[in-house]
């Protein structure tokens, strides 16, 4: 028998299902049918702001009635631990890190929220702040409601746009304009940057679509495709595959394997009746969150990232978990509730430690030297 990992519930092994796609058009790359067999039953163009400051870390709330901003102030700590890098945020989406700074999209409603010379009023940015505080910088200003974030070396990767007219886009930090990568997308979150290629899953809808293009731009590749009513919620690149987590209206979540290169996509993970929420890898292992009704029954669980590993339940019982980040040691995630918290687990499993409570809906999540995460309305820091 297979013994879990130390604080781990062993979930139980399961069974690979695959199978060969069909050739695309002219100008694609590979298109794969996804087999998952029988299952088992249980706007307005961008303007780049050239590094005007939006607001300070630590400030109030911008008064939307005269469209003013909010007035510097340094970071403050908020309850134990946690410092305020910003604060008075737009609905913070997506958070990204490199050495020096932290990043995020940000979705303000139409008409509300203006600020002092935004091209379009009440659209969405990316902003950043350094990591110890200071003033808030908005990067790219008029983006149509940006999500999906990531960052590669000086160079940004988001998702923007709504309807099937999404957008993926590149901004290399001290530039003047975006590069479109990839445009008519309908909902292309999430996306991961590797090995100078960004990655992405579409949906929901009729079809699961897999696709990839140069981080420099190019051609778009059809890795993969199936035609399920798929949701994807979480990407991950582990050496040459592709994970993607994704949900089905009725029918719970899935966990497909997709070779980066386009291939023979496989189904590595079916649960009926849970929500996938989040993926992330720490060396060769996958972690997810579920979401489940009712709200305090959700999990995260892991994997190998292999064909025929064993999922197991690395903590339960958990509030709306919602985003998740690793290091080489534990794995971190939020608990998307007013009143929530930020958590963190070691890899192997154990008991769950609060580094953070009290929170207005935190959401997304990064770790590096400290743990970076969003809320409603602030982006904020607090100790691993």
């Amino acid at each position: 028998m297979t013994s879990a990992p130390s604080g781990g519930m062993l979930r139980g092994m399961q069974t690979p299902r695959s199978r060969f796609g069909v050739a695309c058009a002219a100008g694609a790359a590979v298109l794969v049918g996804l087999a998952f067999g029988c299952k088992k039953e249980a706007a307005a163009p961008p303007v780049v702001q050239s590094g005007r400051p939006s607001g300070a870390g630590g400030s109030t709330a911008p008064d939307a009635s005269t469209g003013g901003e909010a007035d510097a102030a340094s970071p403050a700590p908020v309850g134990s631990g946690v410092t305020t890098l910003a604060a008075g945020v737009f609905s913070p989406q997506s958070i990204a890190l490199d050495s020096a700074r932290v990043y995020w999209t940000t979705s303000k409603a139409t008409g509300s929220g203006a600020r002092v010379g935004d091209a379009a009023a009440g659209t969405g940015s990316v902003e950043s702040v350094a990591r110890a505080g200071g003033a808030v910088v908005e990067l790219v200003d008029g983006l149509d409601a940006p999500g999906a974030l990531s960052i590669s070396g000086t160079t940004l990767v988001f998702a923007q746009g709504v309807s099937a007219a999404e957008t993926i886009d590149a901004f290399t930090i001290g530039a003047t304009a975006l590069v479109p990568l990839a445009v008519g997308l309908t909902a292309p979150a999430p996306l991961v940057v590797g090995a100078g290629t960004v990655y992405w899953a579409s949906g929901p809808g009729a079809l699961l679509d897999v696709r990839s293009v140069a981080l420099a731009g190019g051609s778009v590749s059809q890795l993969a495709t199936d035609p399920g009513a798929f949701s994807p919620t979480g990407i991950a690149l582990v050496g040459e595959a592709l994970y993607v987590l994704a949900s089905v209206a009725g029918d719970g979540g899935y966990l497909i394997q997709v070779p980066a290169g386009g291939g023979p996509g496989t189904q590595l993970w079916h649960e009926p009746g849970v929500t996938p929420v989040d993926l992330a890898a720490s060396g060769q292992t996958l972690y997810w969150t579920l979401g489940t009704t009712p709200a305090d029954g959700g999990e995260l669980l892991s994997m190998p990232a292999s064909v025929g590993g064993v999922v197991v339940t690395l903590a339960s019982s958990l509030d709306s978990p919602a985003r998740l980040a690793v290091d080489s040691t534990s794995v971190y995630f939020t608990s998307n509730v007013a009143g929530g918290a930020v958590l963190s687990l070691a890899l192997g499993g154990g008991a769950v430690t609060t580094l953070a409570s009290g929170l207005d809906y935190p959401y997304a999540i990064a770790v590096d030297d400290a743990v970076y995460f969003t809320t409603a309305s602030s982006v904020a820091r607090v100790p691993r």
